[in-house]
């Protein structure tokens, strides 16, 4: 029985994805490595393959022990991504989003606007359109790797 990590509940299937059937010929005959279009969608939560991957690769690095206290700037968002991030206790959360009435209603967990510059920060950023994560807190080299992708 399959598990979704980020609802943390028992999954009997995956949902297909709602586009399954416009999958291009040419992905089909590359047989392509990753998400398959059949197993896509948590039914309880919602959330995507790409978001469980990213939550487990997170989790598997040790950034949700590193966000206590934290401020975090989260570009493009995923909703099912936000909660989990939120219950790891940062000192402010930042929405980076197309959405600006979405991503204006970022604050601290206590309910406080965010002021934080997150470019002079020694904390995380989230850039969820790359999957990439930069932290002062890595060598140079590997942030600045991190940085060039967001």
């Amino acid at each position: 029985m399959a598990f979704c990590c980020l609802c943390e509940r028992t999954v009997t299937a995956w949902l297909p994805h709602p586009q399954r059937a416009a999958r291009s010929h040419f992905m089909v005959m590359m047989e392509t490595v990753g998400s398959d279009l059949s197993i896509y969608a948590c039914p309880h939560c919602g959330c995507n393959d790409r978001d469980r991957h990213l939550w487990m690769y997170m989790a598997a690095a040790g950034l949700p022990e590193q966000l206590a206290g934290a401020s975090i700037l989260h570009l493009a968002p995923e909703q099912s991504l936000e909660p989990r991030l939120q219950a790891c206790g940062p000192a402010s959360y930042i929405r980076g989003d197309l959405f600006p009435a979405r991503a204006s209603s970022a604050s601290t967990p206590n309910g406080s606007r965010s002021r934080t510059n997150p470019s002079t920060s020694s904390s995380p950023t989230i850039c969820s359109s790359t999957s990439a994560i930069r932290s002062s807190r890595w060598p140079s080299s590997r942030a600045a790797s991190s940085r060039a992708a967001c």
